[in-house]
C-alpha cells in the first residue's frame, strides 16, 4: 500500500474511532437521565445549602447547591443532586459572597430555601439515587451530537476514498 494512502486511512480510523468513542459516552451520560423518566416522585425538604466552586473557563465560579431528606421505602435518604447534570443549581456567581447573597434574596432561589418542601425523584430500584430535576442534559446529547457527527464524516470521507481508489484501479 502506498504511503500517501495509509495516512488518509489512519485519519479517517481516528476520526471514526473517536467519533465512536464520543458516541458511547454520551449514550453512557444519556442513560442514568433516560431512565430517570419513569423514576417515582416524592415530597422531599430542603435542610440547607451549600456553595460550590466550579473552574469555568478559565476562573473560578460560584454554584448554590441544596441539601435535601426524602423518605422512600420507608427509609429517610439525605440527596445532594440537583439533576442528572449538575450537583449544584445552574446559576453561576463570580464569588463566594455572590451566591451566599442571591441564595438569601434572589426570587429565582426562592423555592430552594431551608425548609421548603421539594418533590424528589428517585430511583425505584435504588431509593439513595435522587434528583430534584428529571430529564437530559444539554451536554449528554450534546456528546452524542458530536459523536454522531464525527462518525459519519469519518464514513463520508472513507466512502470518498474507497470511491477514488476503485475509479483509479489502484487496489494496492
Amino acid at each position: 500500500m502506498k504511503a500517501e494512502r495509509i495516512v488518509p486511512r489512519l485519519v479517517i480510523g481516528i476520526l471514526c474511532v473517536g467519533g465512536l468513542a464520543l458516541l458511547a459516552l454520551g449514550i453512557s451520560l444519556l442513560v442514568p437521565v433516560l431512565r430517570s423518566a419513569s423514576w417515582m416522585s416524592v415530597q422531599g425538604v430542603i435542610t440547607g445549602h451549600r456553595i460550590e466552586s466550579v473552574y469555568q473557563n478559565q476562573s473560578t465560579v460560584y454554584q448554590v447547591g441544596v441539601n435535601y431528606v426524602y423518605e422512600a421505602g420507608q427509609t429517610r435518604h439525605t440527596g445532594r443532586l440537583f439533576s442528572h447534570a449538575s450537583s449544584p443549581l445552574p446559576m453561576t456567581y463570580r464569588s463566594r459572597e455572590a451566591a451566599e447573597a442571591a441564595y438569601a434574596s434572589d426570587p429565582n432561589l426562592r423555592d430552594w430555601q431551608s425548609g421548603r418542601a421539594v418533590t424528589v425523584f428517585y430511583d425505584p430500584q435504588d431509593p439513595a439515587q435522587a434528583v430534584l430535576q428529571t430529564g437530559a442534559s444539554g451536554l449528554a446529547w450534546g456528546v452524542c451530537l458530536l459523536g454522531t457527527g464525527i462518525t459519519a464524516l469519518a464514513g463520508r470521507e472513507g466512502w470518498k476514498l474507497r470511491r477514488r481508489v476503485a475509479t483509479s484501479g489502484d487496489e494496492s
